[in-house]
């Protein structure tokens, strides 16, 4: 690393190689980080993020704002089997506020893209899902969701909470598997055949879900 500059608005270049990061309270692994200084920015790339069996992939360039709260742009995030459920176990485990179960954020990001191959929260399953993501105040906003689920095409938005655990998810399916709707959200074994188009609203606190619509309804 080559350093110049004053302390409150340093000039750095160079790059930092971080290996086998492990935050055991968050069940977090990271055996691959890189960091590099450059023309004003620093550029971090995460390659192989782990929070239990949830893998990621995120990259993000970071303003140098020095002794303010860090800025995040082009945040991008992949993942090949994401578990809402079991990062918020994660979460749960790592209490940063006497008042509310989670942690708090030191960032903000203004724009990014997240792509998740496959993606579980409560009883809900969808495969595919790409979105815009923000992060401002502990939530991390979800926007123009797309993705499929039970055979049909999915569409909408969700929040989450980091400081709070907690999810909120709205959305539109269309043309899926009426039988595998039924069964993945009321947990009934239900022989009901054909497609539909449905809407949904869940919301979580933690590890338990709350169902605000206990039955897909049907449009």
């Amino acid at each position: 690393l080559k350093l110049n500059g004053n302390i409150n608005k340093p000039d750095i270049q160079g790059s930092l190689d971080v290996k086998n990061v492990v935050i055991p309270e968050y069940k977090l692994r990271s055996s691959v980080n890189n960091i590099k200084f450059e023309q004003g920015n620093i550029k971090i790339a995460i390659p192989k993020l782990e929070i239990g069996k949830s893998k990621f992939d995120v990259s993000a360039l970071v303003l140098p704002n020095f002794g303010k709260q860090a800025v995040l742009k082009d945040l991008h995030f992949k993942s090949d089997y994401l578990d809402m459920d079991e990062v918020n176990e994660a979460l749960e485990g790592a209490v940063s506020n006497p008042v509310y179960p989670g942690v708090k954020i030191p960032f903000t990001a203004q724009s990014g893209k997240a792509q998740i191959k496959s993606f579980k929260t409560g009883s809900l399953h969808a495969e595919n899902v790409n979105c815009d993501i923000s992060i401002a105040n502990n939530v991390l906003k979800m926007k123009n969701i797309s993705g499929i689920a039970y055979n049909g095409v999915l569409n909408g938005e969700a929040e989450y909470n980091f400081l709070h655990t907690s999810t909120i998810i709205n959305l539109v399916g269309k043309n899926a598997q009426i039988r595998q709707v039924i069964r993945d959200l009321t947990g009934k074994a239900d022989e009901t055949t054909g497609v539909a188009d449905y809407k949904l609203k869940l919301s979580t606190i933690g590890t338990r879900t709350r169902e605000t619509e206990k039955v897909p309804i049907l449009i």
